[in-house]
Parts: C-alpha cells; sequence; structure tokens
C-alpha cells in the first residue's frame, strides 16, 4: 500500500480434490484462482469509499480469465451497512454483480491475558446478479438474488501488531434456477483462522 492506493494479488490452493468434478480436471495441490487488484480508498465524515479494478485467472480450472471494474461505500454507523458494485469487463461483459452488507463488531468482550483481549465480529451479505453476469457463471439467462452468506469470527489482539482470528462462516445460492443449474455443491459451512501481522 502507498498513500490512498493499495495492491492485492490473492490466490486459493486447492488441498483436496473435492472440486476436480466441476473443473473436469486434476485440481489438488494446485492453484484454481488467483486474483490481483489495484485499489483506491478515501473517507468523507461516517463514509469509506472505495474503487478499482481486479484481474481474476482459474488456472487449472478450464474458466477463463476475466476483470471487473468495482466499487464501494461503507457507513461508519450502526451495522456498519455496506454496497459494493462489481461491473465486468471481459468475459461477462457489462454484467455486474451487487454486494449489500451489514457487520457489527463486539470489541473486547473478555480480557484472556493482560492486554489481550477476544471480540467478537458479526457479518452478513446477499447478492444479485444481472443477466449477463448470472449467464456466465450460472448459465442463467436472467437477474436475480445469487447468494447470501452469514460469518462469526472471534479475534483476539494482544499487545503489539498481531491479531489471531478464527472464522466460521454459511454460504448458499438463493435461486432456484440457479440451483438447479450448476454442479458445485449449493450450501456450505467454511471454518478457518487468519492471522494478521502488521510492521
Amino acid at each position: 500500500s502507498y498513500s490512498k492506493f493499495n495492491f492485492n494479488i490473492w490466490g486459493n490452493l486447492e488441498l483436496t480434490d473435492v472440486n476436480e468434478a466441476s473443473y473436469g480436471k486434476k485440481s489438488k495441490n494446485k492453484f484454481t484462482e488467483v486474483d490481483y487488484s489495484l485499489a483506491w480508498g478515501h473517507s468523507i465524515d461516517k463514509f469509506n469509499l472505495e474503487g478499482g479494478i481486479i484481474h481474476y485467472r482459474f488456472p487449472n480450472t478450464g474458466s477463463k480469465p476475466t476483470s471487473e471494474i468495482f466499487a464501494s461505500i461503507t457507513a461508519d454507523t450502526l451495522l456498519n451497512p455496506s454496497y459494493s458494485l462489481y461491473w465486468d469487463i471481459d468475459a461477462a461483459s457489462g454484467g455486474f454483480y451487487n454486494h449489500f452488507g451489514l457487520g457489527h463488531q463486539f470489541a473486547n468482550l473478555l480480557e484472556l491475558s493482560k492486554e489481550t483481549f477476544l471480540s467478537l465480529d458479526l457479518s452478513g451479505h446477499i447478492g444479485f446478479g444481472s443477466s449477463k453476469y448470472n449467464l456466465v457463471y450460472f448459465s442463467e439467462n436472467a437477474g436475480h438474488f445469487t447468494d447470501y452468506s452469514l460469518a462469526l469470527s472471534l479475534p483476539i489482539k494482544g499487545k503489539g501488531n498481531w491479531e489471531l482470528s478464527p472464522q466460521l462462516a454459511y454460504t448458499s445460492i438463493i435461486n432456484d434456477n440457479i440451483r438447479k443449474k450448476v454442479s458445485f455443491k449449493k450450501d456450505n459451512y467454511l471454518w478457518g483462522i487468519r492471522a494478521n501481522v502488521s510492521f
């Protein structure tokens, strides 16, 4: 990051063969998605604004790469409502995805030790895809609410620059037509742990 700009690289490494039927090829121990994003952020009073571009690549899956322009706004108020728009300029050219989110943190709920605290983060989202977006990603040529998620995390932060955060989430495909057409699992529980170190 520099000033109000940040550049990120995110990757997904398949640790099992559970998705190989969807990809139609071997993917265990291989990367199946790598995203590159460049974003600019700015705050005005209680509103946080962000915009930028994301390039998605899907190695070892047979899917074509694509790119999106995105913009988001988050209000620093009760439940931190947010809205993000992702506009595809490549594979689903002109298609867009809307992301509506809510979240709240209950900070420092429990003191685990001297200067080490446990917090609780709750969040959720619902998404809406346009007809072009849904056609490319779900083979459904109509605009629909597509998916939602509910998530819980327990950030543990101590003195200094570190944080550990166990996480649990549930995701689901909403629309019945999309559920019938996609080959992947429609309802999923996910768990993990995030570690942050700042320097």
